[in-house]
């Protein structure tokens, strides 16, 4: 279905989000920007680069031994996404100018429209830039995010 999405009641695009799976309630979409995209594009630019820097970061400290090594345990097979806590000396790694460019992705106040008009329900939704000027990879539209909540209860999580 194609969405409006709105940074603040400021229309920055349009995205095409397909239904989510059932079992997750999450789906992917391209942002088609329109010209209030220009508002928020340095800030999520600014966290795209952020997290680059993050990621090289605690991997350097890992390795010169700064922040104990991950242990993965099983055996290898298709990609997994591993959530856990972040330790405050690992915080302290990223460093103060991704813990900013995060804050200030955190303070952008996303919002979907259907066709009629209507805010559409969400319990998350992001936009990130996949790349930035002076990143390795071709440029690519940004990504909307969408997690919608569990059909016959609120965004709060309640019947």
């Amino acid at each position: 279905m194609r969405y409006l999405v709105l940074e603040a009641d400021e229309p920055i695009g349009y995205a095409e989000v397909p239904d989510p799976e059932l079992a997750d309630r999450v789906t992917f979409g391209d942002l088609d920007p329109l010209p209030g995209f220009e508002r928020v594009r340095p800030v999520l630019e600014a966290a795209s680069r952020a997290e680059l820097l993050r990621v090289e970061r605690v991997e350097a400290a890992r390795r010169d031994g700064r922040l104990p090594t991950l242990l993965l345990a099983g055996t290898p097979g298709p990609p997994t996404i591993i959530m856990s806590k972040v330790s405050a000396a690992e915080l302290a790694v990223w460093g103060d100018d991704v813990h900013a460019a995060r804050a200030a992705r955190a303070r952008l106040k996303f919002s979907l429209v259907d066709a009629g008009g209507r805010r559409v329900p969400t319990e998350d939704l992001q936009v990130v830039a996949r790349t930035f000027p002076g990143h390795t990879h071709p440029p690519q539209p940004p990504v909307v995010m969408v997690m919608f909540p569990i059909a016959g209860e609120s965004p709060e999580g309640e019947a």
